[in-house]
């Protein structure tokens, strides 16, 4: 097995549940499949979510993304955090400044760190398709 330090993004719903299809699908920094890299997200309270995964992170640069509403403003105000492992983020209301559920979608972009199998070695063949002895 190989390990290997990768970034990911993916939208996080009200309810804490990751978006895994379609346009808001998520998206990984090298050819593993999303549901492979064993990121998990669960709202904890109003307002708490918890995003866990093998040695996760927050990145270095760009890290979230709120919606906006009709006047361009952001329906959420949030406070990215890390603890016993995991990542946690804390959304307010930005005008009453109370704990608020994310609105619609919430884009994330984290660090783990994956493993996969190692590719199977090349076996030599001779000219007629046939392995050749080693």
């Amino acid at each position: 097995m190989s390990t290997q330090n990768i970034t990911a993004a993916f939208n996080v719903r009200p309810d804490g549940s990751i978006v895994l299809d379609g346009d808001h699908g998520p998206g990984t920094s090298n050819s593993l499949p999303f549901d492979a890299v064993g990121i998990q997200t669960v709202r904890t309270d109003v307002g708490a979510y918890r995003v866990t995964g093998p040695s996760i992170s927050w990145p270095d640069g760009w890290k979230a993304s709120v919606f906006r509403d009709e006047n361009d403003e952001p329906t959420i105000r949030i406070k990215l955090g890390s603890e016993d492992g995991e990542l946690t983020i804390a959304c307010t209301d930005p005008e009453t400044k109370l704990p608020k559920d994310i609105e619609y979608l919430l884009t994330l972009r984290v660090a783990v760190t994956a493993e996969f199998a190692d590719p199977a070695p090349e076996v030599p063949v001779d000219e007629t398709g046939a392995e050749a002895e080693l």
